[in-house]
């Protein structure tokens, strides 16, 4: 990482010096979380966007589960556009598995309404929210670290004595500071999903799952309803054989259902990182979080949630070390641990299943909804492979995908 005192004085007259406390790169869920929690202690701190918009592009299923946002004290619902009950998930025989009870309750949100939301909070408590701000470098300097930007057109430098990065998938931020953020492809996920309006929608408070190596192989389909009559419709998938992208495959379920027709107001598509949470998580006066740090659930690729959870960890550690003025990796080393054991193994654990279901064929697929529990999925989140081998041995076939577990 190069020292400011790199930069010639021809360039320094032509930038603009802000100091904060805190310098947060990214404006998703997991940043402006951690900026609210630091802010609200009297810490100063800028949450620098390169969007002009919060929150767009829409590349989210829009599902988030409702526990999330009673945990972090979000009273406000403006931004839900439909209320969940039920879950099913669909086998490639066409059976379904149910779910339900609190695992199931959740909400379709409108995601450019809850991420501004997000940042409204956080202001709300004294962070600043710079939005069309790209971060273009990081130096060291002997009292903390500048982050080098370019804001509507004009060099701007941003002292600050912690940096966070929360700027997404492999994230930039990180590579500033020497952290290796490439994913492999065969971690990565492409989604593409389109947003249908005037459908009919039977069961509005249902979220409905698609398995099959057909439709989409090494991942699924969902119809996440917004109201009776609009739902935001994907597809996830790691493998191509065929040589067939995403939203072919998307297109292929939606003339089966009979909504190749169908009204679309909103399309996207994108990539999720579903391996495993990113080993170096910080450094001296640094942290990443969220995305970035692929704080994601790699079973159903969501990553909401997790980079919440993340960001209020890690916003902990932060206000302890302004408190003991201490910002060394090794202090900062807290929230790597506290984070893995309160998230991370569960994290690791959805992993090595999302690995083992990558063998598994459609014969075990149809098994699988049909021994469907939620116990049976906490036990493998929590790391109890035996109790889950042990629920599917009735078919033998299926423990040659034991060996993933380990």
């Amino acid at each position: 990482m190069p020292d400011v005192g790199n930069i010639t004085s021809k360039e320094k007259e032509v930038m603009i010096l802000e100091k904060y406390d805190i310098v947060v790169v990214g404006a998703g869920p997991a940043g402006t979380t951690f900026a609210k929690l630091v802010a609200s202690k009297g810490i100063s701190v800028a949450v620098l966007e390169k969007r002009q918009a919060i929150g767009e592009p829409v590349r989210c299923g829009e599902g988030l589960n409702e526990w999330t946002l009673q945990n972090h004290k979000i009273k406000e619902r403006h931004f839900v556009n439909q209320k969940i009950n039920f879950g099913r998930f669909y086998s490639p025989n066409g059976k379904y598995a149910y779910m339900e009870g609190k695992e199931a309750k959740g909400n379709i949100i409108d995601r450019k309404i809850f991420d501004k939301h997000l940042a409204i909070l956080a202001a709300k408590k004294g962070a600043k929210i710079l939005t069309r701000t790209r971060v273009e470098g990081v130096s060291k300097a002997k009292t903390g670290l500048v982050v080098h930007a370019k804001r509507l057109g004009k060099k701007v430098d941003y002292h600050c004595t912690l940096l966070i990065a929360a700027d997404g998938v492999e994230s930039r931020t990180a590579k500033y500071m020497g952290i290796n953020t490439t994913t492999s492809p065969v971690d990565i996920t492409t989604c593409a999903q389109v947003e249908l309006a005037g459908i009919k929608i039977d069961s509005p408070d249902h979220i409905d799952f698609y398995f099959g190596n057909e439709i989409a192989p090494l991942g699924y389909i969902w119809v996440f309803p917004k109201g009776k009559d609009r739902a935001n419709v994907g597809v996830g998938i790691r493998a191509n054989q065929e040589g067939k992208k995403a939203p072919e495959y998307l297109q292929e379920f939606l003339k089966k259902r009979g909504w190749e027709n169908a009204a679309v107001v909103q399309d996207s598509c994108g990539l999720i990182q579903v391996g495993m949470p990113l080993k170096g998580l910080t450094r001296d006066r640094f942290m990443v979080i969220g995305t970035a740090a692929r704080q994601v659930n790699a079973v159903h690729g969501g990553g909401i949630a997790d980079a919440m959870d993340a960001a209020a960890v890690a916003a902990d550690v932060a206000i302890e070390a302004f408190k003991k003025n201490d910002f060394s990796k090794k202090f900062l080393d807290q929230y790597a641990s506290r984070w893995m054991k309160k998230y991370g193994k569960g994290l690791m654990n959805l992993v090595k299943i999302r690995r083992a279901f990558d063998h598994a064929d459609d014969d075990d697929l149809n098994f699988f909804v049909e021994k469907f529990s939620i116990d049976l999925m906490e036990n493998a989140k929590q790391g109890n492979f035996k109790k889950v081998v042990g629920a599917l041995v009735q078919r033998p076939q299926i423990l040659r995908l034991a060996r993933y577990l380990i």
